[in-house]
C-alpha cells in the first residue's frame, strides 16, 4: 500500500515510517525538516504552504503525525494552525483518492479535570483544554470520511 506519513522525522513519525517500510509498504515520508534518523530518505515539504498534489499522488492512505511549526504550544493560535494543517493534509489525501487516514491525537482531548472517570476510557466525555480543543474535530473528520 502507498502511504504518506507526515511528520516522518519526528520521534513517532520515524518509527511509524520504518515499521510500515519493514512490512513492505511504499512509504512517502515527508517532514518540514527533511532529515531522517534512518537510512531511508524523507522529503522536505512545508505542508502548510507547498503544493501537495505530487506528494499525495497515488496515495492509498495517510498517517498524519505533523503539527504546526513555530507556534506557542499552549495557545489557541497553535491549535488553529494544527487544525488548518490537518484539514489541508486530509483534503489533499482525499483528492488523491486515499481511502484510509490515521490522525495523531492525545488524551488531552478529555482535559485534565478532577471529575474525569478513573480509569479514563474513550467513552469519557470530550472536554478538551484550550490547546487540545481542535483535536476532536480532526478525529470527527476522519470518522465521517468513512
Amino acid at each position: 500500500m502507498r502511504i504518506v506519513v507526515t511528520g516522518a522525522a519526528g520521534f513517532l513519525g520515524s518509527r511509524v515510517t520504518q515499521g510500515l517500510r519493514d512490512r513492505g509498504h511504499d512509504v512517502i515520508a515527508v517532514d518540514r525538516l527533511g532529515v531522517a534518523a534512518g537510512a531511508e530518505p524523507i522529503a522536505r515539504v512545508d505542508l502548510a504552504h507547498a503544493a501537495l498534489g505530487e506528494v499525495f499522488a497515488g496515495a492509498e492512505a495517510v498517517v498524519h503525525l505533523a503539527g504546526a511549526f513555530a507556534v506557542d504550544a499552549v495557545s489557541l493560535d497553535g491549535a488553529t494552525a494544527d487544525l488548518d494543517l490537518a484539514l489541508r493534509v486530509l483534503d489533499h489525501a482525499a483528492a488523491a483518492g486515499a481511502r484510509h487516514a490515521l490522525v495523531l491525537s492525545t488524551a488531552m482531548v478529555y482535559g485534565a479535570w478532577p471529575t474525569n472517570p478513573v480509569p479514563l476510557t474513550e467513552d469519557a466525555p470530550v472536554r478538551a483544554l484550550p490547546r487540545a480543543e481542535t483535536w476532536p474535530t480532526e478525529e470527527i473528520w476522519v470518522d465521517q470520511a468513512g
